[in-house]
């Protein structure tokens, strides 16, 4: 998991929960890994020339990015209109530096 990813949910998760998002969020990044070749694979049964539609070139090389941008446009716009950030973490050490001091 990259080094901004981790930060992200270092600081958004409690304490105690940390590991624990930690490794859900690299068992989502590995999943990802696996997902891209399985895709490439799921599309494999289109021919080279496939499919045109206008300046749109559907085939055997196009399609998984064309699937992977559709997704991301859903999870862009799910991210976006459902997303509440809160920095759980952040609060704790807040929380406990007050009372420390």
């Amino acid at each position: 998991m990259n080094g901004t990813a981790s930060a992200y949910v270092a600081v958004s998760s409690k304490q105690s929960e940390r590991g624990r998002a930690i490794s859900v969020a690299t068992a989502c990044m590995s999943f990802g890994f696996i997902a891209g070749p399985a895709l490439q694979a799921a599309v494999s049964f289109i021919s080279y020339p496939g499919y045109v539609y206008s300046v749109f070139h559907f085939n055997l090389y196009t399609a998984p990015a064309y699937i992977v941008n559709v997704l991301f446009m859903l999870s862009f716009a799910l991210i976006w209109f459902n997303f509440e950030e809160v920095y759980a973490g952040l609060k704790e050490h807040q929380t406990t530096s007050k009372l420390i001091k």
